[in-house]
């Protein structure tokens, strides 16, 4: 359902409060895009857990 806690991690990654089991991602992000800050918060997040993720 749109807008619950029950959506998927993997319809919504980065709701998920485990990231460590995700695929490689790549994430592109300008410097005008409107959700810039929660873009580059989710790349640190994957970091953190030693996932990889690309940000450009």
């Amino acid at each position: 359902k749109k807008g619950t806690q029950g959506v998927s991690p993997y319809a919504a990654p980065s709701r998920a409060q485990d990231l460590s089991n995700l695929p490689p991602a790549f994430i592109d992000v300008s410097s005008t895009e409107i959700f810039r800050d929660e873009d580059i918060d989710y790349a640190q997040r994957i970091w953190q857990t030693g996932g990889v993720a690309e940000l450009h």
